[in-house]
C-alpha cells in the first residue's frame, strides 16, 4: 500500500482534530465571558426594574395625596365623604399601607380621620386617640406645615408598628382673597416591610443580597434588620479601595452606578449595582457574587473534555504522521518506539486534564440546599421562613441562635463519622431557655451530650453542651478516589418541635468565609481527606408522619439546620493502595510479552514457556482480585465505583496476555499481528491500548 494516502490521512485528521480543539478552547472562553456579560447585564436591569416600580409605586402615593389635599381645598371633598375617599385610595393602591388626614387643631381639638390595613381587611381610626401629631416629634405634620409637601425620612410608626416612609401634604382654606394659613395635613404611608418584600425578590444567588439607602447612606431596607435599628450608614462601613467610596456617593446623589470587588464576607468577586428610586432620592442597592453565575459546571466540564478529546485524537494523529514520514526515511524501530512514548503522554495528559475539571473544581450542582454564608442571607431566609409560617399561624416561629466548634473528627466507617466538641444556644431569658433548650442529632447512631456552662449575657442566658457522637453520613463515593463531599451534622430542636427554627449563631465566629474553617478548630485534621472549609446551611425536609405530635408541621416542608465540612479526599492515599499495585502487575505483564521469542536459546534463558506464563497471570490475578476485594470493603459502595474500572482492564490485560502466548506458541493458528517480528505490533500497542481504554472509561465515567 502507497503510504502516501494514509500520511494525507493523519494530516486531514489532525487538522481536522486540532482544529475543533481550538475552536471549541476558543468557544468555551467566549461563552463564560457571554454567560458573566449576559448575568451581570441582567442584574442590572432587574436592580434598575425593581428601582422603577418602587419609584413608581410612591410617586402613585404622592399623587393620591396631593390630589386629596386639592379636592379639600376646593370642597371637592366635604369631611363626611372622608372615609369613602380613603377607602377609594387604599383599595385602588395595594402598596399603600395607610391614608389619613390630620386637621388643624381647633379650639385644641385634634380631628385626624385615619385608615390602614390590618392584613386582608381595612381599619378606620381616630389617630388622635394614638398619638398627638402636633408634637414635635411627628414631622410629616410639622414639616408639611412649615415647608410644604414632601417624603419625610422614614421613621418608626407608632400606630402601625413598623417602619414607614410618609408622604405628607398640607391643604388650605380659602378666606376671601387670601389663603388661610393650613388648616390640615394629608398623610399617606408605605410600610418599609412593603419595599422589602419587593427587595426580597430579587436573585441576588445564595451570598448575595440587596437593601435599599436613604440619600445620607442610611440602611433603609437590609436583610440584617439590627443594620435597620442601629441606623447603619453604607459609608461608616470599612470600604475597600479609595475608588469604591466615590462611586457610592455618586449613587446616593441619585445616579446609576455599577462596580466590580471582592466581597468582603465571602472573598469572592463581586458585583455592585446602585440605582436611583428618583421620587424620594432612594437609593437601590444589588450586590451578586460573580462565582455564583454558573449554576453547574456540567456544560463547562463536558466542553473541556470535548476539547481535550478533539486536541489527543489531533495531536495523535499528527504523530503518526511525523512517526510514518521518519520510519519510512530511517526503517529503526526507535522511532516506532517514540510514537509510544509520544501517544501515552498524550492519554495521560488527556486523563489529568478531565481530573483536573472534575477533582480540583468542587462541584457546585447541589441547588436543594441554602448555604448561610452572612448575616445578610441569614436575615433574609429567616424573614421568608416567618413569612411562610404567618401564613398558617398567628404567633411567629420561635429563633435559637446556635453555634457549634468542631474539636475532632474521624471516619469510624466508611459512612460513619465521630465527632466530638461544643454546641451551644442563645435564650433571650430563662423563661424561654426553660422551654426550649436542647438539641437533638438525629443521624447519630449514639452520641453522648452534656451540659458544661451556662452564663448570662445582658437578660438573657447562653447554654453550652460537650457532645460525642457516631454520625451516620449519606456520601457518593461512586467517584473514588476523585470524589469530594461534606461531613454533616444535622442539628434538630429538642422534642422535635416544630415551631423552633435553629438559626447559627454568626456573631460568635470572627470570620465566615467557609475557607477560613468556622466552627473548626484551628488543628483539626481528618485522616484521608483534606478540609477544604466549613459552612451552614439549611436542607427543607418533610416527614410523612407526625411522630404522635398533634401541632406538628413536619408533614410540610421545614427547614433543617446543618453544619458541614468540605471534603476531598487525598489521592495519595489511593495511589498508594491502589495505584502503584496495578502499575506494578502492568508492568510485569509488559515485560512478558517484551520477553516472548521464537529463538529457543532467548526463551530458554528467560524462562519463557505457555504453562509458566498462564502460572504467572493466574498469580497475579488472585493479588489484583484480593486488592480488588478490599476496595469494596473500604467503600461500601453500592455501585461500581470509577477506581474499580482500572481492575476491570488489568484483568483485560491478563486474559489478554495468556491468550496472546497461546497464540503465539500455537502452530495451527495464523495471526498477523502476532506473528510480525515477534509481536512487535503488540508490544508496540500495548502502553497506548491500557492508557486508551483509562481514558474512555474517565470521559465516559465523568463526562
Amino acid at each position: 500500500m502507497n503510504a502516501r494516502p494514509w500520511l494525507r490521512i493523519c494530516l486531514v485528521v489532525a487538522l481536522v482534530g486540532i482544529g475543533v480543539a481550538s475552536f471549541r478552547a476558543c468557544g468555551l472562553a467566549r461563552s463564560r465571558e457571554a454567560l458573566f456579560r449576559t448575568a451581570k447585564a441582567s442584574a442590572a436591569q432587574e436592580a434598575a426594574q425593581a428601582a422603577r416600580e418602587i419609584d413608581a409605586n410612591l410617586r402613585q402615593g404622592r399623587t393620591a395625596a396631593e390630589a386629596l389635599a386639592a379636592d379639600l381645598e376646593s370642597g371637592g371633598v366635604e369631611r363626611a365623604d372622608l372615609a369613602e375617599r380613603m377607602e377609594a385610595i387604599l383599595t385602588s393602591d395595594p402598596e399603600l399601607l395607610a391614608v389619613g388626614v390630620a386637621f388643624a387643631p381647633a379650639e385644641g381639638r385634634l380631628d385626624a380621620p385615619y385608615l390602614t390595613r390590618r392584613g386582608d381587611a381595612l381599619e378606620r381610626l381616630q389617630l388622635e386617640e394614638q398619638i398627638d401629631y402636633t408634637a414635635s416629634r411627628f414631622t410629616w405634620y410639622r414639616d408639611a406645615v412649615r415647608s410644604g409637601p414632601g417624603w419625610r425620612e422614614p421613621a418608626w410608626d407608632e400606630t402601625e408598628e413598623s417602619m414607614t416612609a410618609i408622604y405628607s401634604a398640607p391643604f388650605r382654606l380659602r378666606s376671601g382673597r387670601e389663603r388661610a394659613e393650613a388648616a390640615g395635613v394629608v398623610l399617606v404611608s408605605v410600610s418599609l416591610d412593603r419595599l422589602r418584600d419587593r427587595v426580597d425578590e430579587l436573585d441576588t444567588g445564595r451570598a448575595g443580597w440587596a437593601a435599599i439607602l436613604s440619600s445620607q447612606g442610611r440602611f433603609l431596607v437590609h436583610p440584617d434588620e439590627q443594620w435597620i435599628e442601629d441606623r447603619v450608614n453604607v459609608l461608616d462601613l470599612p470600604l475597600p479601595g479609595d475608588e469604591i467610596r466615590p462611586r457610592i456617593e455618586a449613587g446616593l446623589r441619585g445616579e446609576s452606578v455599577a462596580f466590580e470587588n471582592v466581597d468582603q464576607n465571602t472573598l469572592h468577586k463581586a458585583w455592585y449595582f446602585l440605582e436611583p428610586v428618583e421620587e424620594v432620592a432612594w437609593s437601590l442597592a444589588l450586590i451578586r457574587i460573580e462565582d455564583e453565575v454558573i449554576v453547574t459546571r456540567r456544560p463547562f466540564r463536558r466542553g473541556v473534555i470535548q476539547a481535550t478529546l478533539s486536541g489527543v485524537v489531533g495531536l495523535l494523529f499528527l504523530g503518526f504522521a511525523i512517526a510514518s514520514r521518519l520510519h519510512a526515511r530511517s526503517r529503526s524501530n526507535g522511532v516506532l518506539w517514540a510514537l509510544v512514548v509520544y501517544a501515552s503522554l498524550l492519554f495521560i495528559a488527556g486523563m489529568e486534564v478531565v481530573r483536573s475539571v472534575t477533582y480540583d473544581q468542587v462541584s457546585d450542582e447541589d441547588r436543594d440546599t441554602v448555604r448561610v454564608f452572612d448575616d445578610a442571607g441569614l436575615k433574609s431566609f429567616v424573614r421568608s421562613q416567618r413569612a411562610q409560617w404567618r401564613a398558617r399561624h398567628e404567633a411567629p416561629p420561635v429563633t435559637v441562635p446556635t453555634g457549634i466548634l468542631v474539636r475532632s473528627l474521624t471516619f469510624s466507617g466508611p459512612k460513619e463519622l465521630f465527632a466530638t466538641g461544643v454546641l451551644w444556644q442563645k435564650f433571650r431569658d430563662e423563661e424561654q431557655a426553660a422551654a426550649y433548650a436542647g438539641l437533638d442529632l438525629p443521624d447519630a447512631v449514639n452520641a453522648s451530650v452534656t451540659e458544661v456552662y451556662r452564663r448570662p449575657h445582658g437578660d438573657g442566658v447562653t447554654i453550652g453542651w460537650r457532645f460525642k457522637a457516631t454520625l451516620r453520613q449519606v456520601m457518593d463515593v461512586s467517584r473514588y478516589p476523585l470524589d469530594h463531599d461534606n461531613a454533616s451534622i444535622r442539628l434538630l430542636p429538642r422534642g422535635y418541635d416544630s415551631r423552633v427554627i435553629l438559626v447559627p449563631d454568626l456573631a460568635s465566629y470572627t470570620i465566615l468565609t467557609p475557607s477560613a474553617r468556622p466552627g473548626l478548630e484551628d488543628v483539626l485534621e481528618l485522616s484521608g481527606w483534606t478540609i477544604n472549609g466549613s459552612f451552614f446551611d439549611y436542607k427543607m425536609a418533610s416527614y410523612n408522619t407526625d411522630f404522635g405530635i398533634p401541632d406538628y408541621e413536619g408533614e410540610e416542608s421545614l427547614p433543617e439546620l446543618h453544619f458541614n465540612v468540605e471534603l476531598k479526599r487525598n489521592i495519595l492515599d489511593a495511589i498508594i493502595a491502589n495505584g502503584i499495585p496495578l502499575a506494578v502487575v502492568l508492568v510485569l505483564l509488559f515485560a512478558i510479552i517484551l520477553t516472548r521469542t521464537t529463538d529457543q536459546d532467548e526463551s530458554k534463558l528467560f524462562g519463557f514457556n505457555p504453562s509458566g506464563v498462564v502460572r504467572i497471570c493466574s498469580a497475579l490475578f488472585f493479588v489484583v482480585l484480593l486488592a480488588h476485594i478490599q476496595l469494596r470493603n473500604t467503600t461500601q459502595a453500592h455501585e461500581v465505583v470509577f477506581l474499580e474500572y482500572l481492575y476491570f482492564i488489568v484483568y483485560l490485560a491478563l486474559l489478554a496476555t495468556a491468550l496472546h502466548t497461546f497464540l503465539f506458541f500455537s502452530s495451527k493458528v495464523e495471526n498477523p499481528l502476532v506473528e510480525y517480528r515477534e509481536s512487535l505490533v503488540v508490544k508496540l500497542a500495548y502502553w497506548p491500548l491500557i492508557l486508551a481504554l483509562q481514558l474512555a472509561v474517565t470521559v465516559a465515567f465523568f463526562y
